[in-house]
């Protein structure tokens, strides 16, 4: 699946509605959200509820959900035929929280029952834009997220990084940033941050009497056995094997 094209979809439909969206696989599992924002209530609960309910013809029809007064999600499937990602087809959408009073206080999108086929129709239009323009701009907005990821853990790799941090520094979906990380640079978050961190740790090896703890603490391992094993994995011997073999090239 085009994963960025899906996010950038969601994304934009966002900008125009102000109405939260949720990509949901064939089983229902989340793929990816955009405008769910910090203290709003997801209501997750209820719509696992909602969905184990849902009749059997939930993939041809429109399907609206209310679990309190005047607040409202809407599901339904993305319709598409294209040939470049037939699996498109295969992904549902859940618009929500909006809702249809104009006096409730809460920072929910206002938007009246009646209005919302018109707002699904809105997300359809902006997939075929968006699936069209699978560009080199799209290509350069795509490297552009990795070169950031690549940056963030090149200034922080002797701190503790998770890959939520990383996520909520770049303000993307985890899920998305994996993907996209592991297709451009060949490898997950963890192993290039390792690779990073082995990296440094070579440089002071080579220039400082450190011991091999403290070099391991200096670039970011939580121990030193952990990064015994993964210096070892790398550079196919120990750090102070490779101590030793530097010592022993500076001096011949």
């Amino acid at each position: 699946m085009y994963t960025h094209y899906l996010q950038q979809t969601m994304e934009n439909f966002y900008l125009c509605t102000h109405i939260p969206v949720r990509a949901l696989d064939t089983n229902y599992n989340e793929l990816l959200y955009t405008g769910i924002l910090p203290g709003m209530p997801n209501f997750n609960e209820s719509i696992q509820n909602w969905i184990k309910h849902l009749p059997s013809d939930a993939a041809s029809k429109m399907h609206t959900f209310s679990p309190c007064d005047n607040i409202h999600f809407t599901l339904f499937k993305m319709s598409n035929s294209s040939s470049l990602e037939p699996s498109i087809g295969n992904v549902f959408f859940l618009i929500g929280p909006y809702t249809d009073s104009l006096t409730l206080k809460e920072d929910y999108a206002f938007k009246p029952l009646h209005c919302i086929p018109h707002v699904i129709e809105l997300l359809h239009i902006i997939s075929k834009t968006q699936l069209s323009q699978i560009t080199h701009t799209a290509l350069q907005d795509y490297n552009y997220h990795v070169a950031r990821a690549k940056e963030y853990i090149e200034s922080h790799y002797m701190n503790p990084i998770t890959l939520d941090d990383l996520a909520t520094h770049l303000s993307l979906n985890k899920s998305y940033l994996c993907t996209i990380f592991k297709k451009s640079t060949k490898d997950s978050f963890c192993n290039y941050t390792n690779k990073v961190r082995i990296e440094e740790s070579k440089k002071l090896l080579k220039t400082s009497n450190a011991s091999i703890t403290d070099i391991a603490l200096a670039v970011g391992f939580s121990s030193s056995s952990y990064f015994n094993t993964i210096f070892k994995k790398l550079e196919g011997m120990t750090p102070l094997d490779y101590r030793k073999e530097s010592l022993k090239s500076e001096y011949s």
